[in-house]
């Protein structure tokens, strides 16, 4: 059911778990929907460093969550395709295990 309705849904919900992220952000990704992650205080999302989560996802403050529906809103047609563009580019670099395995080795070079 959740594969089912995430794959159809333009965007999903992502809150943080027991942990500073959400694991939903890698599955809603691989799905095709755009994340909403709602986060406390900092955000705390991977490589954030070198990706620009801004252009992947939507990132909501907890203190603003009773705002979410005019936040989503307010995302056009072109933003929302731009985001998904940008998923496609990135996912397969950094949140599959063959991107991984190979960032990890790229770090460890650097060393």
């Amino acid at each position: 059911m959740f594969l089912d309705i995430t794959s159809r849904s333009k965007f999903t919900l992502c809150p943080r778990g027991y942990g500073a992220t959400s694991f939903r952000l890698y599955e809603t990704m691989q799905l095709g929907s755009v994340p909403v992650f709602v986060y406390y205080g900092t955000p705390h999302i991977p490589f954030s460093n070198i990706i620009d989560w801004n252009k992947l996802a939507v990132l909501v403050e907890y203190k603003d969550i009773n705002n979410i529906d005019n936040i989503l809103k307010s995302i056009t047609d072109q933003k929302y395709q731009e985001m998904l563009d940008y998923i496609q580019e990135i996912y397969p670099q950094y949140f599959t295990l063959e991107g991984m395995c190979n960032g990890i080795l790229e770090s460890l070079k650097k060393q």
